[in-house]
């Protein structure tokens, strides 16, 4: 719903709820912080299923129950199965069969038989996906390892373990630990260097990860042929096991985020989608072994981390299910910081950024009851046109046959920031919308009484080689420009479009400060994206004409 803040028509986009009483407001302030942090503790669930399953003596379980500083060792793969089990027994991550299978897979069997097959299947099966980093195999791997027209017929009838790359050996090893008879691989079951193959199948890549029974995120490999199974840095489970008193949480908090999340794996944008839709994920690092499922993460230390909130969304293993229960500004936060993690990742091919993130994109369309084009939703239009880049330097994305709105992050590669995740009121949707050619309907003001630095020493140097202006006038400093292109500083500044402000303000305040996008005009009517900032309001004019940003 929408709510009239006045006779100034500025409204505060409310997400099917109100905020009206500022205790609720300071509320939801304090929860947001509380849940802002990583959190650990002991893995409960996990030592009372292993001393049931091992059949310990009391006294044995009671140490496990206290954390000792030592414990009866338990076999990676014992405890991956330990995992599994858990999660499928007393969490709600699993998706109901039969709704979705994969065109083909991979049968491993169940056996340590040297003996594979791709399978065209016919019916749900129960199968593993792998998540993996490509890196540059030569033309020569591509047609030893890959399935292509040539071999097609051949992986029907069957190949060997030992013809695979390490990366996919190893997978092939912990699906049969797993007690799995299919595996799905990319490179195998997607004919390669096929359009037509790739056209069919690469849209179906959401459903193959959220119907997989879990994903494998080969995270210490950096290429096929980099297994993930050898550790490269040495780990002892007993002595990784923290004593009751002791603090558990910096390390293993530090090391998930540093093999994990800053691992080789998850620097690759199309993975974050592989991620936020697999139902539970066993990442294998080169330090230790990690399950992430709706419950949180496990280690092999026998802890479990808990997410910052907003982070927690994105493993939600019926995504963006939990999204839906946030509220608003938990909402906004989320998409900001899903938006500039994407940003930051690595694509081989930049002008694959629209459909490696397409799949989460519909996901959360379908959340949200709302449209989303060239990654910005509609419903939050007015704070996703608030980004900024930090590099300025490179050009945009060279798209083939398709012109991308100047308005829309996905222009260029690189790092999206936003410039607030604050609470807003922002014009109504008659006046801020996007039109069916694409084209945003806003109202064109004009900067008056005011000017941007030139340089002149008073600045810090970085603020003229990145594209960040500030803006002067008579009285000092007055806001600020953060240009999307470095040469866009020196087009003439002239014209905005007012955005927001925020929500404390008062309408008719002129010292208040409005959240603004610098534009240029190209034609009659007609505008292009010049970068965005924050700028006093008595040096924006009060009335504007109607333009359309493009």
């Amino acid at each position: 719903m929408s709510l009239e803040m006045g006779r100034s028509r500025w409204i505060h986009k409310d997400f099917k709820e109100s905020f009206r009483e500022e205790w609720y407001h300071m509320l939801e302030e304090m929860e947001l912080i509380r849940r802002a942090h990583w959190s650990c503790e002991p893995d409960t669930d996990i030592l009372e299923h292993i001393s049931a399953h091992l059949n310990l003596p009391e006294k044995h379980y009671d140490k496990l129950a206290n954390w000792p500083s030592r414990l009866l060792k338990i076999s990676q793969f014992d405890l991956l199965r330990q995992w599994l089990y858990v999660c499928d027994t007393k969490h709600d991550c699993t998706k109901p069969g039969g709704q979705m299978w994969p065109t083909r897979a991979i049968f491993v069997g169940n056996t340590d038989s040297n003996k594979l097959h791709l399978e065209n299947l016919t019916h749900h099966v129960d199968y593993i996906a792998l998540s993996h980093c490509w890196g540059t195999p030569s033309p020569e791997e591509v047609e030893g390892f890959c399935t292509t027209r040539q071999n097609y017929d051949n992986r029907l009838q069957g190949f060997t373990y030992d013809s695979l790359p390490m990366v996919f050996k190893d997978a092939v090893t912990v699906t049969r630990a797993l007690g799995k008879q299919y595996l799905w691989i990319d490179a195998i079951c997607i004919i390669q260097k096929d359009q037509e193959d790739w056209e069919k199948e690469g849209v179906k890549m959401q459903e193959v990860f959220a119907s997989a029974s879990c994903t494998i995120a080969a995270g210490s490999a950096s290429d096929w042929q980099v297994g993930f199974l050898k550790r490269t840095q040495v780990y002892n489970q007993l002595s990784e096991i923290t004593p009751v008193g002791e603090d558990i949480e910096e390390d293993d908090i530090r090391n998930f985020h540093k093999f994990v999340e800053e691992g080789p794996l998850n620097k690759r944008a199309w993975v974050l989608q592989e991620r936020a839709l697999s139902h539970r994920t066993l990442f294998f690092t080169a330090r230790q072994t990690y399950w992430e499922c709706g419950e949180g993460v496990r280690c092999e230390n026998f802890t479990k981390l808990q997410y910052p909130t907003t982070r927690s969304y994105l493993i939600d293993p019926h995504f963006p299910e939990k999204l839906m229960r946030s509220g608003l500004m938990s909402t906004i936060q989320f998409v900001q910081e899903l938006i500039t993690d994407y940003s930051c990742r690595h694509l081989s091919y930049p002008t694959d950024k629209i459909i490696a993130f397409s799949s989460i994109t519909k996901h959360m369309e379908n959340a949200l009851q709302t449209k989303a084009t060239y990654g910005v939703f509609h419903c939050f239009l007015p704070r996703l046109l608030l980004w900024k880049r930090p590099d300025t330097k490179t050009p945009p994305i060279r798209y083939q046959g398709l012109t991308v709105p100047s308005w829309s992050w996905m222009v260029y590669d690189g790092k999206i920031e936003f410039l607030t995740q604050s609470r807003l009121k922002v014009p109504p949707t008659e006046d801020l919308r996007i039109d069916s050619d694409l084209g945003i309907i806003m109202d064109v003001r004009q900067f008056e009484s005011c000017y941007m630095s030139e340089g002149d020493g008073q600045e810090k140097e970085e603020d003229n080689e990145d594209g960040n202006r500030i803006i002067l006038a008579e009285t000092g400093k007055v806001g600020f420009l953060c240009f999307d292109m470095n040469s866009a500083s020196k087009i003439e500044f002239r014209y905005g479009v007012v955005i927001g402000f925020q929500e404390g303000d008062h309408s008719d305040d002129p010292d208040k400060k409005y959240y603004v996008l610098a534009v240029r005009e190209t034609g009659e009517g007609r505008y292009e994206r010049l970068g965005a900032g924050l700028v006093q309001a008595r040096y924006v004019s009060k009335e504007g004409a109607t333009g359309k940003l493009l």
